[in-house]
């Protein structure tokens, strides 16, 4: 939970094209692709980049195929990479004992983290909301000078941006408009004291760097709250990992509607692989009773078996009113 006493809050937010990130939408990719051929596809795909070759392992039970390489390739284009890579594929059956298991319950056990903040209108911590602010800005930028990969760090004092650094695959000479872009877009928050630090660089990717599902899972909600279990990219929703994880928000922005002497609000979860119900439901650290609330309830009121997840990795899980746990 956030320390009230504590006026210094950082957050980062890694670009699409950042390695890790990239690993994360490559996997949401894959999943996609194989709930349009069967929606009760069980998927847990992990992808990892390393100079120049993308590899794909995991475990994959379904009735419908899918043509991996080609969908990491289309991709990774539609990231902004303009280079070959190369793509390797190492998937095998999700086992009998486990898929028993998570026909009658949870697909797999583990600790689900929901928050929610009156900071902002996307219920999100501020530094957060700033930092992915000026990513997305950078991804939207059309210009040669810029390329994919990067990543943007916020530092608030009292409310305002006290340092702001903006690591970015492209040309020196970007730095100048690209702050001026930054100051208007973020121009509430910006005094004279905010310090800008630019770190530009021209080979990123996985041509420079490795990249691995999972690895950013603190960006979405930030440093200042407790992370989950598990990554939610590359897995269908029978795992909790994930479903239980948008359940926990959907509960947290609730909790706030509901009671108006709240400013935040934690949300924790666990379940264990087979069973239905969770073991353990506390909300602001207080234990609850988890009336009604299952894996199989999850999954139909999200109707989270519909191939939505590339979006999720491509916008960050939380903030964006089109995802029905955030209604």
């Amino acid at each position: 939970m956030i320390d009230e006493d504590n006026d210094i809050r950082t957050a980062e937010w890694a670009r699409k094209g950042h390695p890790d990130r990239l690993c994360d939408i490559l996997s949401d990719s894959i999943l996609d692709e194989f709930l349009k051929h069967d929606s009760n596809a069980r998927v847990a795909i992990n992808v990892f980049g390393c100079d120049g070759v993308v590899n794909i392992g995991g475990e994959v039970t379904t009735k419908g195929y899918v043509e991996i390489p080609e969908v990491v390739k289309r991709v990774y284009r539609e990231i902004g990479y303009e280079e070959n890579i190369g793509v390797l594929v190492n998937i095998t059956a999700q086992s009998p004992q486990i898929k028993v298991q998570a026909d009658v319950g949870a697909g797999d056990s583990g600790i689900m983290i929901g928050y929610a903040t009156r900071e902002t209108e996307e219920m999100l911590p501020l530094e957060v909301v700033l930092a992915r602010k000026v990513a997305d800005y950078l991804d939207d930028e059309d210009s040669d000078l810029i390329q994919p990969d990067g990543k943007v760090q916020v530092t608030l004092e009292n409310g305002k941006v006290k340092t702001l650094v903006v690591a970015y695959q492209g040309h020196s000479d970007f730095t100048k408009l690209l702050q001026n872009g930054i100051e208007k877009l973020l121009a509430d928050y910006i005094t004279q004291e905010t310090q800008f630090i630019f770190i530009p660089f021209w080979i990123g990717g996985f041509i420079a760097d490795t990249g691995m599902t999972g690895r950013k899972n603190v960006l979405w909600y930030g440093p200042r709250v407790p992370t989950g279990g598990g990554a939610f990219a590359g897995k269908d929703p029978t795992k909790v990992d994930r479903s239980g994880a948008y359940f926990a928000r959907w509960l947290a922005i609730e909790e706030l509607k509901r009671n108006s002497n709240l400013t935040e609000c934690l949300v924790e979860i666990a379940f264990i692989i087979g069973r239905n119900e969770p073991i353990m439901f506390k909300i602001n650290h207080k234990t609850m009773e988890p009336r009604g609330i299952t894996v199989s309830s999850i999954l139909k009121k999200f109707d989270l078996r519909k191939p939505i997840y590339k979006n999720t990795s491509l916008k960050g899980h939380f903030g964006d009113i089109s995802f029905p746990w955030e209604k």
